[in-house]
């Protein structure tokens, strides 16, 4: 898998072809303006044989602390040993003591994708989903 500098073009060919994500399942929220965002922060694109696979960034909260984000598209279930791999050593490498993520509380292959990436449930949150469903805090603490 190669990386490279996440732009929100990337976030709108896997939203729009329908692809998986960690965050949402349901992109009639903003989501264009959260992308917008992201973008500004560290943020990095998953590409397989001209492919996007995954797209996955922070976004600093303050000092030590950062929220995370990922879309992956429908072929990561072919990639995600690369994939799991490549993202714990990017999480590795940041500058964060804390990460976390909002995972839709019913949705178990992206609460396990999080569990492999070491994040474990912190709490959940009632209503908290665009359309209304209730999400799990997943955090991730560096050693």
């Amino acid at each position: 898998m190669r990386i490279i500098k996440f732009i929100p073009e990337h976030a709108k060919e896997l939203v729009v072809e329908n692809k998986l994500s960690f965050g949402t399942q349901r992109p009639d929220h903003d989501w264009e303006h959260h992308m917008e965002r992201a973008a500004q922060h560290d943020a990095w694109t998953g590409i397989v044989n001209g492919h996007i696979i995954a797209a996955a960034g922070f976004i600093p909260m303050w000092d030590g602390v950062a929220e995370c984000w990922f879309i992956g598209s429908d072929k990561i279930q072919t990639r995600i040993k690369s994939v799991v791999k490549t993202t714990k050593d990017i999480m590795s490498k940041a500058p964060y003591a804390r990460m976390h993520a909002n995972v839709k509380a019913d949705w178990i292959q992206a609460i396990r994708f999080a569990e492999f990436l070491g994040f474990k449930k912190e709490g959940l949150m009632k209503k908290f989903g665009p359309e209304g469903s209730d999400y799990i805090v997943m955090g991730r603490i560096k050693k």
